[in-house]
């Protein structure tokens, strides 16, 4: 499932920017090629089925923490841009812009540099039973409850 949704969005970089190198790994240290750094960041529940099936599917966002690098800083940044622009045109994408906190960077072990978080749905198709016909009208057994049809209780 996830590695579709990550060659799809390489499509999506490469017909937005052009030719790039499209890697699912951590935000690295600035490299002499071209690449866009699409890191899972989180998975979450969307709004959309928020964890309940709807219509045989359920749903959930995952979100890519997006860098770019290039031996230019001016066209990594460019590249950068443009991907956060075109999100922002797409239907089923979300571009945020708030930058990771400097812990995150941390944890990356490079230093800060400018990134957005693009999330995007993921669709899981669920086989629903099928459902019977009813062929036959519902009979319904009624009888009388009275004090004669009760066991006795204590006394």
């Amino acid at each position: 499932m996830i590695p579709e949704v990550f060659e799809s969005l390489k499509t999506w970089v490469c017909k937005t920017i052009g030719e790039a190198s499209v890697v699912p790994d951590a935000p690295g240290s600035a490299k002499e090629d071209r690449i866009v750094s699409l890191y899972l960041r989180k998975i979450e529940n969307s709004p959309a089925t928020a964890s309940t099936l709807k219509m045989n599917r359920l749903q959930m966002r995952l979100t890519f923490l997006v860098t770019a690098s290039s031996n230019s800083p001016h066209e990594a940044n460019n590249d950068l841009v443009r991907l956060a622009f075109a999100a922002m045109t797409e239907k089923d994408m979300e571009a945020d812009l708030t930058p990771p906190s400097t812990d995150e960077w941390k944890a990356f072990g490079v230093i800060p540099r400018p990134a957005f978080s693009l999330s995007v749905p993921l669709n899981f198709e669920v086989e629903k039973p099928e459902v019977k016909l009813v062929r036959k009208p519902l009979v319904i057994d009624s009888f009388t409850l009275s004090a004669a049809n009760t066991p006795a209780g204590p006394d």
